[in-house]
Parts: structure tokens; C-alpha cells; sequence
């Protein structure tokens, strides 16, 4: 800088990631001038049809809707100020506090333990037996600020709302209020998916800044009968907001990889959990190429000493998933990596308070964290067939970990602290895992939070999938096709490791908080932002409770009604443009005969859906046999919805997995 003085030699920062401040000691006032400010930037656009952005979720205000009359059947679940707040907001109703030491306080106000499965399970049973008629579940136990230590997720609580859902003889509501902060919010994102999942449930999770009498009363009346279809909901400062979906581009220029390698100091480790496959792995060798040489990476499997891993990949007899393990870890050895593999669960806090003392004495202060763990529940993808104790395994890699990885780095000075989410904080896109949502919600929610308390080296990826490794890599490659089909049609894509790291990259070199990046196609992605963050919501009758599983179909077993019910739906079938109706027999003259035709109907829609040959599957052929997973389940519901004129329920292709199953199950709600 020049004066009127001699010139003054400075420092400046020589990369952005260094978190150090250099102040000018110069008199302004007689000095040079004052740059003139800079106008903000207009909101970019897309330069190419096709390119690199960011998805993410932002909040507008919102009209407050018409409400209906308050609901009959109430149950509140409260803890000891929330229950202060609204004992008698709605006079009649049941509530049911969080305590483990009190007595029930008379015949409308129990107390329950819900940190057991099995009083959840033991008060569902009671509330059914207490309240004649449908059930409205206001859950106001996550209001307001957390308590001190770690968060883990509400066992009994989540087993009272599945069981209710589960025995519920007709439709059902739940509302649920959280505070401000990520406290609840793992509840908070299963609520959010309960509705688009069973399409009879009202469910929505409302966020709000005022817990007193008033405000609540205000909130609980305008959010729990409206008719739109938000599933999730905020309230500040008295205003009530809706989401949606905004898109921005992501710069993936070379300077995005040159900064984040300036920002890498070789000698102090960076941590990955889920880091000895998939995407930590991944990304751990992208850093290595950037010039880290020291890695610290957490798996849940135990492995061989280091020293035998060369033993293992040469001998023959060695498991393939073994060597493939082993393989992607000893080529960061062979680099020149320090490494430390652990081996154990990230959300055992002594654990990896142990593992990173050892790290500290011997490879240095961490100066990152990419938080990776994850796991998915494929094999009971519907929330009411789901075990609280397979919920909890879920989520609490995610949920636990990230805060305990937090809490155990937090005096670290961190560069940056990324945890990877999931394209299923859509609603559209969370049918079949709920438990794997609420997982991701948690992970949004606490960056969230921790951002706006200033720590912006916090991240969150929400990753639309990785096609050549992490969970897409166990799938068939007719299963990755088909959601790579579904992930398009969205105006989203798979990415491949290359581009996934440099989407890391971009992410944390423009600072963004939570959000979705992805190779975006904005013609197909536009016309569905709407419906992806509030799906439409069918108005459907209860789900049938008589529907058993049963072998093909029998015609001289139906009722009348199950026949014109069918026959109605076939004749709008044939009503069809030939363009969109899939072939079915030529002999459709004779009721008998329309109502066989049904599983074909079927068969077909899912086999052109899969992109199977005809020889490929039959009306006996189980689903999961043919890779139907729940992307594919839920495609496969609207495609037969339209095709037949009613309402299929997507979980009714897991509970009824062939051709002639399902169509006994529609035929029976069809007729109800």
C-alpha cells in the first residue's frame, strides 16, 4: 500500500482454509481512497442445459391454511415443560408424560418411559383401548433446547408410533414440534416420510422458535388439520414457513482442487469414518492426491494386522471381499500413507476417544473429519415391518456418530468437518427408508446448527449416490440401472468417484452448508423441484385390514363387489391410449377372463418398468428376485395407478411380491 509514507511490506493469506486474520495498520483517512463497494451479484443461471449445481432446501413464508374442526381422539405425548404449556390447551384429550419416576397423575394424564420399546409398545395397546375411533398423535416431547450429552434416538416413542400405525383402524395423524436446534431431529425426518410412505397417515414435523401456551395453541390449531401437503413446516417469530427447492450452480473449476490441496498440511492426519470402503475410501485416496499423508480411517469389521495384509492379497484362498477391502487399503501404504485403521463402531464414544488420544501422541492433531458411516436396512424397507432395535442400527451410525466425532475433535481447530448425506431428505425419494431419512435428517440438522453458531468448517453432502462404489456397488447392475432411470428422469444423477471428489471439493471451496450437488439437468429437474419436497398426496380409504397373502387368483373365490371392482378398473384399462396401456390377452370378452387378466397387468407394467424380457418373470415370479427395490416399488405404484384407476399402497409389492399376490390385494382394497 502506498501513501503519502514509505511503502509498508504486509503479510496477506496465501490460501483461503489457513483461519488466520491479517489486519492493514494504515490511516484510511489519508490514504488512498476506498474501493467502491461491490453491487451483490445477481442470482446465476445454468450456462448449458446440462451442468454441474447444487439442490438444497430453503424456506419461504407461507399463508396459514384453513383449518378444519379440531379432531377428536387426541393424544399428546409431553415432557415436564411442554406439558406445563399445553395441559389444557385441548380439554378432554390424553396426556402422556416422559417420566420414568411418576405414577400416572389420573385417567387422562399417564406417565410412560419411552426410552423402552416395550412400554411404547405397552401404551400403543393402552391408547387403542382408551380412544374409540381414529388416533391424532401430537408428540411435543423434543420442543425446546437438548439436555447435555449425547442425543440417541427415542426407543419407546418409536415403537409406540409404529404399533399405532400398525393396529390403527382408521386413518391416522402426528404432529410433531421440535425447537430450533437439531434436538428431535431424527424423529423429525421419519415423521416427514410416515405420509408419503402410507399414504392413509397425515403426518408433519413443525420446527418453531416460541414454546409458551399461546404460541403452541396458535401452532397445534393451524397445523394440525390443514389439507396442503407439506410435510414439514417452520415457525419464527410468530410467521409461519414453507419449504422448497432451490438450485444454484456448483463451480467445478480447477481452482476448487488447487485450494483444497493448499489448505492440506501433510503432517497432521485426517479421520474418515466409513473409511476403509465406499465413499470415505474414496475420498481418502482424493486427499491423498492433494498431499495428505496421514490417515486415520474408522470400519466396522475387524481386519488382519497390518503386516499380513500383502499375505492375504496374495494368497488365493482369501475372500474376495477381503482382498478387494485390503486392496484399496494397502495401495495408500504403498503411497507413503501413515495409516491407522480402526476397527469398531464411530458411535462408541470411549472407543474413539481412545483412538484419538493414540492419534494425537503419534500421527498429530486431526485436521479434518469426513464422517461416511452408514447403513441401510434393504431387506424390511416398510417403517411398520421394521424392529426398533434395526431402526436403531440404522440411525445411530449416523445420529451418534457425528456427535460424538464432534464433541472429540471440537478443540482440534479443524479445516473442515464433512459428513455425507443422502438425496433421501426428499420425501419424494424416501419411500422404503424411513429409518435411513431420519438418519440424514439428523446429519442436516446438525450442520445446520452448527453453522449458524459460526462453525463454518461443518459440511453436509447430500449425495444422490455413487455408481461404482458405496452402497450402489452391492446392488445388481440392473438395480443401479434402474434407479440411475428414476435419478434422471428427476433432473439428478449418479455420479462416478472422479466426479464425487470434486464435487467435495467445490463444496467446501465455496462454503456451502447442506445441500444436494449433483450434474443437473434443469429442463427435467424443474418441472419436479414442486413435487420432489411435497409429493401430492393421494385421498385414499383406510388401508384394508383384511387383505391376507394369498396364492393366484381364484374367480369363483371373489365376492361381487371384488369383481365389478376389478371389471371397473380394466374397462378404464381398455379405455387406455395404446401408447401407455401394456398388451393383455385378446380374450378380455367374459368377466372371469378380465379378472385373470390382472396379474398380467401387472407382470407387465413391472417388467417393462425393470426393462426385463418377457421370459424374465411370470405372475409367480417373487419381486425381489427381480431386483424391485423401493425407487423401483414406487415407480412401479404409479405406473399401475394410472393404468388401473385405484390406489395401490407401495408397500403392498413387499407384503404381496408376485403378480397373482398383489392382484388377490386389490382386488380386496379395491372392493372396500
Amino acid at each position: 500500500l502506498k501513501t503519502n509514507q514509505n511503502p509498508k511490506t504486509i503479510r496477506i493469506p496465501t490460501y483461503p482454509f489457513e483461519k488466520k486474520r491479517y489486519w492493514v495498520d494504515v490511516d484510511w483517512e489519508g490514504s488512498a481512497p476506498r474501493a467502491p463497494s461491490i453491487p451483490k451479484t445477481p442470482p446465476q443461471v445454468f450456462a448449458h442445459a446440462e451442468d454441474f449445481g447444487l439442490v438444497r432446501k430453503a424456506w419461504r413464508r407461507s399463508s396459514e391454511p384453513s383449518a378444519e374442526d379440531v379432531p377428536i381422539g387426541i393424544v399428546m405425548l409431553v415432557n415436564r415443560e411442554s406439558a406445563r404449556a399445553v395441559r389444557n390447551v385441548f380439554p378432554g384429550s390424553l396426556l402422556i408424560e416422559d417420566d420414568r419416576y411418576l405414577d400416572d397423575q389420573g385417567p387422562n394424564h399417564w406417565t410412560a418411559d419411552f426410552t423402552l420399546p416395550q412400554v411404547g409398545e405397552e401404551l400403543a395397546a393402552r391408547i387403542l383401548e382408551h380412544v374409540h375411533g381414529p388416533v391424532t398423535l401430537i408428540d411435543l416431547c423434543d420442543g425446546g433446547g437438548q439436555e447435555g450429552g449425547i442425543e440417541t434416538l427415542p426407543l419407546g416413542r418409536l415403537a409406540l408410533l409404529r404399533k399405532l400405525i400398525k393396529d390403527r383402524r382408521q386413518g391416522f395423524r402426528i404432529l410433531h414440534v421440535t425447537g430450533t436446534s437439531w434436538h428431535g431431529a431424527a424423529m423429525a425426518g421419519l415423521v416427514r416420510v410416515l405420509g408419503v410412505e402410507h399414504q392413509d397417515v397425515r403426518a408433519r414435523t413443525v420446527s418453531t422458535d416460541r414454546h409458551d401456551t399461546d404460541s403452541l395453541q396458535i401452532l397445534l390449531a393451524t397445523e394440525l388439520t390443514p389439507e396442503d401437503n407439506n410435510s414439514e413446516i417452520r415457525w419464527r417469530d410468530g410467521v409461519r414457513f414453507e419449504p422448497y427447492l432451490q438450485t444454484d450452480p456448483l463451480p467445478m473449476t480447477e481452482g476448487v482442487e488447487t485450494a483444497l490441496a493448499d489448505s492440506i498440511d501433510p503432517n497432521r492426519p485426517v479421520v474418515v469414518s466409513g473409511g476403509t470402503q465406499g465413499i470415505g475410501l474414496s475420498l481418502a485416496h482424493y486427499l491423498v492426491d492433494r498431499g495428505l499423508r496421514r490417515l486415520v480411517l474408522i470400519g466396522r469389521t475387524a481386519l488382519p494386522p497390518q503386516s499380513d495384509w500383502p499375505r492375504y492379497l496374495d494368497d488365493v484362498k482369501t475372500r474376495p471381499e477381503l482382498k478387494a477391502k485390503l486392496s484399496g487399503l494397502q495401495a495408500l501404504i504403498d503411497r507413503g500413507v501413515m495409516l491407522k485403521v480402526f476397527a469398531g463402531s464411530v458411535s462408541d464414544e470411549a472407543g474413539i476417544a481412545d483412538l484419538l488420544a493414540m492419534v494425537r501422541t503419534e500421527m498429530g492433531t486431526p485436521q479434518g473429519v469426513i464422517h461416511s458411516a452408514g447403513v441401510v436396512d434393504e431387506e424390511t424397507p416398510w417403517f411398520l415391518d421394521k424392529a426398533v432395535s434395526s431402526i436403531e442400527r440404522v440411525i445411530n451410525p449416523k445420529m451418534v456418530g457425528i456427535q460424538v466425532l464432534d464433541r472429540l475433535t471440537a478443540d482440534d481447530d479443524l479445516t473442515f468437518f464433512v459428513a455425507c448425506s443422502s438425496v433421501a431428505f426428499l420425501p419424494a425419494m424416501a419411500v422404503g427408508l424411513s429409518d435411513y431419512s431420519a438418519a440424514n435428517a439428523f446429519i442436516d440438522t446438525y450442520v445446520e446448527n452448527q453453522r449458524e453458531n459460526g462453525r463454518h468448517q461443518f459440511h453436509a453432502v447430500q449425495w444422490v449416490g455413487w455408481s461404482d462404489t458405496g452402497m450402489h456397488k452391492k446392488h445388481s447392475p440392473q438395480a443401479v440401472e434402474m434407479v440411475r432411470k428414476t435419478m434422471q428422469d428427476n433432473g439428478v444423477a449418479l455420479c462416478d468417484s472422479p466426479e464425487g471428489c470434486r464435487m467435495f471439493a467445490a463444496m467446501i471451496a465455496a462454503d456451502v452448508g447442506v445441500a444436494l450437488p449433483s450434474r443437473v439437468n434443469m429442463a427435467a429437474l424443474q418441472p419436479r423441484l414442486e413435487g420432489l419436497i411435497r409429493p401430492q398426496k393421494a385421498s385414499v380409504a383406510p388401508l384394508p385390514r383384511t387383505a391376507k397373502k394369498t396364492g393366484p387368483v381364484d374367480v369363483d373365490l371373489l365376492s361381487d363387489d371384488e369383481i365389478d371392482a376389478l371389471l371397473s378398473m380394466l374397462e378404464q384399462f381398455e379405455q387406455a391410449s395404446p401408447d401407455t396401456k401394456p398388451s393383455a390377452p385378446e380374450t378380455l370378452m367374459e368377466a372371469p377372463e378380465k379378472v385373470r387378466s390382472v396379474p398380467l397387468i401387472i407382470v407387465d407394467t413391472i417388467s417393462r418398468i425393470m426393462g426385463l424380457e418377457p421370459e424374465d418373470m411370470d405372475a409367480d415370479t417373487p419381486f425381489n428376485e427381480i431386483g424391485l427395490d423401493s425407487i423401483s416399488a414406487a415407480k412401479v405404484t404409479q405406473s399401475l395407478e394410472k393404468e388401473l384407476s385405484v390406489v395401490i399402497i407401495p408397500k403392498w409389492l413387499f407384503d404381496y411380491p408376485t403378480g397373482n399376490e398383489l392382484a388377490s390385494c386389490i382386488a380386496t382394497a379395491a372392493a372396500e
